[in-house]
C-alpha cells in the first residue's frame, strides 16, 4: 500500500488503494474526505489489526470488494486508531465502520470498541479473532454493540456482507 500525505496541515497518513492498483506510484495529494484519484466523497473505514499480513489482506479484499466507493485506513494498533479517529472528529469528519482485531498488544480489541462506542456510538463496530475468549466477546457484544463477531481465518463473502449491511 501506498501512503498519500495529507494537505491538512499535520499531514496524516492517507490510504488510496485506487492509485496502488491503478499501477500509479505517484503522490497525489488528498483533502478531508475527498481523494482528488477519486473525486467523491466517501464513507471511511478503519480496519485494526497489528499483523502487517493480515491488515493487507483484508484492505486488499475491501478494495476488491467495493473498490473506490469507501476511504480505507490501516492501523497496526488501537492506539493509533484512537488518535486518528480524534482527528477525523475534530475536523468535522466521520468514521462509518471500525474492523477491528481482539488480540493486540497493549490495548486488546474488545477494550478498543468499547471506548469508541461510548464516544462515537453511530460507528459500525466489527470484531475479528481467531483466539478470542467467549468472555471477550460476550463483552464486546454487551457493551461495544458491535454488529458482528467473525472469526480468523474468516470468510471473504461473509464478512464483505456483513460490510455492506453496515454501510448502507
Amino acid at each position: 500500500m501506498v501512503s498519500y500525505p495529507s494537505r491538512l496541515a499535520h499531514s496524516r497518513p492517507y490510504w488510496c488503494l485506487s492509485a496502488v492498483l491503478r499501477a500509479s506510484v505517484r503522490r497525489a495529494p488528498a483533502v478531508k474526505n475527498v481523494c482528488y484519484l477519486c473525486v467523491v466523497p466517501k464513507k471511511r473505514i478503519l480496519c485494526v489489526d497489528d499483523e502487517k499480513v493480515v491488515l493487507n489482506t483484508l484492505m486488499g479484499q475491501l478494495y476488491q470488494t467495493f473498490g473506490n466507493r469507501y476511504l480505507y485506513e490501516a492501523f497496526t494498533s488501537a492506539e493509533e486508531a484512537e488518535e486518528f479517529i480524534d482527528e477525523i472528529y475534530a475536523e468535522g469528519e466521520n468514521v462509518h465502520l471500525i474492523i477491528c482485531d481482539w488480540l493486540m498488544p497493549r490495548v486488546k480489541g474488545d477494550e478498543f470498541l468499547v471506548r469508541v462506542h461510548k464516544r462515537f456510538p453511530d460507528v459500525g463496530l466489527i470484531m475479528l479473532s481467531g483466539q478470542a475468549s467467549p468472555e471477550a466477546i460476550e463483552r464486546a457484544k454487551n457493551e461495544a454493540h458491535i454488529l458482528a463477531f467473525v472469526s480468523k481465518p474468516w470468510d471473504k463473502d461473509e464478512l464483505m456482507g456483513l460490510v455492506q449491511k453496515a454501510l448502507e
